[in-house]
């Protein structure tokens, strides 16, 4: 298979699973995001910067992604703890 074929069925696949998981409602569409961020963590901390996979800060980088992931998204979701977020957010770029 040429590399162009393969890259098209990579995006109708990418396509297939972020379309079902918007269709299946939020909590597995947060669930989904959860796992591609774990996954980009995974490849670039393996790939890009060439470590090893059970180090310890390969534990402690998803750690990093993980709990404020589950903290804001599952155990608590009041939305003044996203307006701080998306404030301090703000603030910091500009």
């Amino acid at each position: 298979m040429s590399n162009t074929k393969q890259r098209i069925y990579s995006a109708i696949v990418l396509i297939l699973v972020v379309a079902m998981a918007l269709f299946l409602g939020p909590m597995v569409c947060i669930g989904v995001v959860l796992a591609l961020g774990l996954l980009m963590v995974d490849e670039l901390y393996c790939n890009f910067l060439k470590r090893k996979r059970f180090d310890t800060n390969y534990f402690i980088a998803q750690a990093i992604l993980l709990l404020p992931f589950l903290y804001m998204n599952y155990w608590d979701t009041s939305l003044y703890l996203n307006y701080v977020v998306v404030d301090l957010a703000l603030a910091l770029d500009t």
